[in-house]
């Protein structure tokens, strides 16, 4: 996850972050409904 999407690093963390709308939209991306076993071209 953390090479796909855009990564932030704010002051007094030690581990980068990702957007929570990032993430949700990579999951919504990457999730297939039961009718479909392969990622959109």
């Amino acid at each position: 996850m953390f090479r796909t999407l855009p990564v932030v690093f704010l002051p007094g963390y030690s581990t980068g972050m990702v957007k929570a709308s990032d993430y949700v939209a990579l999951l919504e991306k990457q999730t297939f409904s039961k009718d479909r076993v392969r990622p959109r071209p």
